[in-house]
């Protein structure tokens, strides 16, 4: 019935298997599956890419990352999601690129339950932030940069809290005006100032 009504189409070889003629077809025989079917469906399809990439053939990352993230296998998706949102932004792909590293952000909080992977939740979040800039989604960036000052806190790295400091003085400039940022800027320099480390000096220096 579905070849007849050409909605789905064979594939070599013939009769084997069989490929939907259109992507809108794909997404609403989707729509009808359980959580659980779609989970085991993507599973199944993380399983046979990897072996392909084991036998040389090819599988590119993106694949592998949609479809470790669809399978909830959080600890395979958390690195192919941050790479495939690297690769994506190398091409300037920001929304693209946005789309991986939101994942990789989802996954993450999945496979770290216990919150000790602060350092690479932050890191992600600022990598987030970068592709959110070109499409102007401040709100989602003003987000990222509060719970990454707050996770910076907690994780007493000096050197990530004086670049979330700096990126809060940019982001103020742009949505809460010169004062606000100039605020900003004076925190991270006072942060930085408690390092060794004088180049921390020059973002919010630039900024202000």
């Amino acid at each position: 019935i579905l070849l007849k009504g050409e909605f789905v189409r064979s594939l070599k070889p013939a009769g084997s298997s069989y490929g939907f003629e259109h992507g809108l077809f794909q997404e609403v025989g989707y729509a009808t599956l359980l959580r659980r079917q779609r989970r085991e469906l993507h599973q199944a399809a993380f399983t046979a890419l990897s072996q392909a990439c084991q036998d040389n053939a090819l599988a590119s990352n993106e694949e592998l990352a949609h479809h470790a993230f669809g399978g909830e296998l959080w600890a395979e998706a958390v690195p192919l999601c941050h790479e495939a949102g690297r690769h994506a932004a190398a091409r300037c792909s920001n929304r693209e690129a946005a789309l991986h590293l939101e994942n990789a952000i989802a996954a993450l909080g999945n496979a770290d339950l216990a919150g000790t992977r602060m350092a690479e939740a932050i890191d992600l979040r600022l990598e987030l932030r970068s592709v959110c800039l070109p499409l102007l989604r401040l709100d989602r960036i003003g987000e990222l940069l509060s719970e990454t000052d707050r996770l910076a806190q907690r994780l007493g790295d000096p050197a990530r809290r004086v670049r979330v400091a700096a990126y809060l003085a940019s982001h103020a400039y742009m949505t809460e005006g010169v004062d606000r940022s100039i605020e900003r800027c004076r925190d991270a320099l006072a942060l930085a100032d408690g390092t060794t480390d004088a180049k921390l000096k020059i973002a919010p220096t630039l900024f202000m």
